[in-house]
């Protein structure tokens, strides 16, 4: 280890490097290289003399053509016949109407089978992508699929059609971010982040129902897991990127208040998203959920990630940033996602970012009762390797619906239609 002349100037180094690269037959992260015995420089001699992510991009272009292309092959998904809609529909238990009272135990049983009929489904490995370029991260929560809000004056603040409505928007203000990363060359895959709550749920407080517009289970999961797909779909026919969807259970999913808390109507989500990337794109969409904790740890080009629900709103106060510490301490993350709050926000914890979703229902009895609310919002980052979060987006959804957007979108993914929608 350090064989070179002190002496070495910029250039020398920069040829050396590469030429070391070049024998490696790839460029290591940093914290790789300095535990490589033969380098030719310390990584700490480097850093005085130029960047490390200049040397690694000028190192990465000479050893590029050196590789020969992998070819991509495109496998497309056979046509589903009638039966086979029928099949899958009656697996999610999408079929008929909701069940009745003495009934729910069989709906506890199918909700808490979803992990074991995961495990029984294909799998499919994910090629690494390069660790060069960024990953954008949608952080979906708090849809609150079902839910139905009037202001003081009788007017419709929130339902079904304002839901993807707002959903939309969103879609659109996330593709603009991704298709100018794409033209820029600094993009290669998209992660789409589900931190709960996409469900309303059923009996969570008294008289929920009277705050709905699709009281069964049923219409909500078909017409969160429409919208959220729309994304995904649009995602790869624009850009043929990679989408990964990661899942955690919200509080607000359950078959009712007391019932165990993994029961959770987002994990059906989860799994049906799941079956349709199997059944239309499995080379293309992956979904990975926890179906047992309340969180998730995944790794994004080497920065771990850590999300749960909920957490507090903020990192300063002394209790905040105790939890915060604590979870840093067992999870070791880099970045942390959260919603729950209904407004965006965050911070940071010893370099580690604090994102806190917003929610596409801002103003409800809740929000107005502790007088807090915000705009309808979800939040987009960007993610690069040895750098951790570029960019945070929080997309405003300030939209209302003109109507029908909800069978609009149900139309386009015949799987997804059942005869228990509108039946609130």
């Amino acid at each position: 280890m350090g064989t070179a002349k002190v002496t070495d100037g910029k250039e020398v180094m920069i040829r050396n490097m590469i030429d070391f690269f070049k024998r490696l037959g790839y460029v290591p992260p940093r914290r790789d290289y300095n535990q490589i015995p033969d380098r030719p420089y310390t990584s700490g001699k480097i850093e005085n003399t130029m960047n490390w992510g200049d040397l690694k991009r000028m190192a990465e272009e000479e050893i590029a053509p050196l590789k020969p292309p992998v070819p991509v092959k495109t496998v497309l998904p056979k046509p589903l016949a009638e039966d086979d809609y029928d099949r899958l529909a009656i697996m999610a238990g999408l079929r008929g109407v909701g069940l009745p009272t003495p009934f729910r135990k069989i709906l506890a049983n199918l909700v808490m089978s979803t992990e074991t009929a995961l495990l029984k489904l294909p799998r499919y490995h994910f090629p690494d992508t390069p660790d060069s370029l960024e990953t954008a991260v949608l952080l979906l929560s708090d849809l609150h699929s079902g839910r139905s809000l009037f202001d003081d004056q009788g007017r419709v603040i929130y339902n079904q059609d304002i839901m993807i409505a707002r959903l939309e928007l969103v879609k659109e203000y996330a593709l603009s971010v991704i298709e100018g990363r794409c033209r820029l060359g600094e993009i290669n895959e998209v992660y789409i982040a589900l931190a709960g709550d996409i469900i309303d749920g059923s009996g969570i407080f008294p008289g929920q129902e009277l705050t709905q517009d699709l009281t069964c289970y049923v219409p909500q999961l078909c017409l969160a897991v429409a919208g959220i797909w729309d994304i995904i779909r649009e995602i790869r026919t624009r850009f043929n990127l990679v989408v990964r969807v990661k899942g955690v259970r919200g509080n607000h999913g359950r078959q009712y208040k007391f019932c165990v808390a993994n029961n959770n109507f987002d994990n059906l989500v989860f799994h049906l998203l799941h079956m349709m990337a199997v059944t239309y794109d499995p080379h293309g969409v992956s979904v990975e959920y926890s179906a047992g904790p309340a969180y998730l740890n995944f790794a994004v080009k080497g920065i771990n990630c850590h999300m749960r629900h909920e957490a507090p709103p903020q990192t300063e106060t002394a209790a905040a940033r105790a939890k915060f510490l604590g979870w840093k301490q067992i999870h070791d993350y880099l970045i942390m996602l959260f919603g729950h709050r209904h407004h965006p926000g965050g911070g940071t914890i010893l370099d580690a970012d604090i994102c806190m979703n917003g929610s596409l229902v801002s103003l409800d009895d809740l929000a107005e009762s502790m007088g807090v609310c915000s705009r309808p919002s979800q939040k987009l980052i960007g993610i690069k390797p040895g750098v951790g979060m570029t960019y945070q987006y929080n997309l405003y959804a300030d939209r209302f619906a003109t109507g029908g957007e909800a069978d609009q979108l149900l139309k386009k993914y015949p799987l997804l239609q059942t005869p228990s929608y509108r039946a609130g």
